[in-house]
């Protein structure tokens, strides 16, 4: 969601840019220092909520790693828990506890 709002944004950025330059082709030197002043504000309004945004993005890109990273430790865990049942070895049940742990811990920081 928020990649597409940094798309949308940088569009509307250009478009006041452009804006700006067809302003300042005018003849006219009130109106085009009005319209270029007006664009340029804009276009740094529109620069200001762009980067408020990308880090957003980039904030829920970090969650969404470490939730990943638990749900893979999660399913390996899961899958060499049926592999110490099926071979009777208390040491990978174990094993697959501690991965278990680990997974919860990568769950709890990408809660946070």
């Amino acid at each position: 969601m928020n990649k597409l709002r940094l798309q949308i944004n940088g569009r509307f950025y250009q478009a006041k840019g452009i804006k700006a330059d067809i302003a300042s082709l005018n003849r006219d030197n009130y109106f085009r220092d009005s319209l270029e002043k007006k664009y340029k504000g804009q276009q740094q309004d529109i620069k200001k909520e762009a980067e408020k945004d990308q880090n957003a993005s980039e904030t829920h890109l970090q969650k969404h790693i470490l939730l990943a990273k638990s749900v893979t430790l999660f399913q390996i865990s899961i899958a060499i828990s049926a592999i110490s049942i099926l071979s009777k070895k208390r040491s990978l049940w174990y094993f697959a506890i501690v991965i278990t742990i680990t997974g919860i811990g990568f769950f709890i920081f990408g809660l946070a």
